[in-house]
């Protein structure tokens, strides 16, 4: 009887996976490349192959890092937005699931769907999965920075520094964060506006913003004293924090 059995297990399972892989057809179709906070809309098709109904079907969607779920086609089966009910996918059957929402994250820094479909097929005992993967990325920004000031400086002297955050029209965001990085030999005396913990904090946004700071350099350098900024883009919920956009200045001391 166990000889049977391991057998029939033996014929069974690899007609199984055939089933799983060649019979269920499973796909996405949106945009790979989108610009920072745009919203796109992504299109999972399912189809079932076979001459057999699949049973208790469920799709489980993990999206890139960086997404945001704004709207589905179908009400999704937890507040997450990551599961729905399919029901019974009939056979020769087809369907799918239209998924929006707004990409945040670094440039040019991939990310990938990953997408599953557990299914039963009604003459097989066991759940099957079928899984696909997508990658996106997102390399345009609607937001740049730039630092301007004097490229020559002597010790001691006091310089002023103006770093712009430029964006399109109808950009919005929550939080932002623009964080310079000074040389060692830089001592800063002033910001405008205040800073907080070394960065400057934006909650609002205009198409255009100006921030300053004013320092010494106490020493001189064999090569240019290089200024770096970053602007971040700040997620609340979930807590995530995005590098969007750099700038840097040499000066010669």
């Amino acid at each position: 009887l166990l000889a049977v059995a391991a057998w029939a297990g033996f014929f069974l399972l690899p007609a199984a996976n055939k089933m799983s892989d060649n019979q269920i057809k499973l796909n996405i179709d949106g945009p790979q490349n989108v610009s920072l906070g745009s919203e796109n809309a992504y299109k999972i098709s399912f189809e079932n192959l076979q001459n057999v109904k699949l049973k208790n079907a469920t799709l489980v969607v993990y999206y890139p890092e960086g997404f945001s779920f704004t709207d589905s086609s179908a009400p999704s089966k937890n507040s997450g937005h990551t599961e729905w009910d399919l029901g019974t996918i009939g056979a020769r059957k087809k369907g799918e699931l239209i998924i929006s929402g707004k990409s945040y994250g670094a440039l040019n820094k991939e990310a990938s769907w990953r997408i599953l479909l557990n299914y039963q097929p009604e003459n097989f005992n066991s759940i099957l999965q079928k899984i696909i993967t997508f990658t996106t990325s997102i390399n345009q920004s609607p937001v740049n920075v730039s630092i301007s000031g004097l490229n020559k400086v002597a010790v001691g002297t006091e310089v002023e520094y103006s770093f712009k955050i430029k964006s399109d029209a109808g950009f919005s965001a929550s939080t932002l964060e623009l964080s310079p990085t000074w040389p060692a030999t830089f001592h800063l005396t002033s910001t405008t506006p205040a800073m907080k913990k070394n960065s400057w904090i934006i909650s609002s946004t205009t198409p255009e913003m100006i921030f300053k700071a004013r320092g010494q350099f106490s020493d001189a350098e064999d090569k240019p004293s290089e200024i770096k900024t970053t602007l971040y883009l700040i997620q609340q919920n979930p807590d995530q924090k995005f590098e969007i956009a750099t700038a840097s200045l040499n000066t010669e001391v």
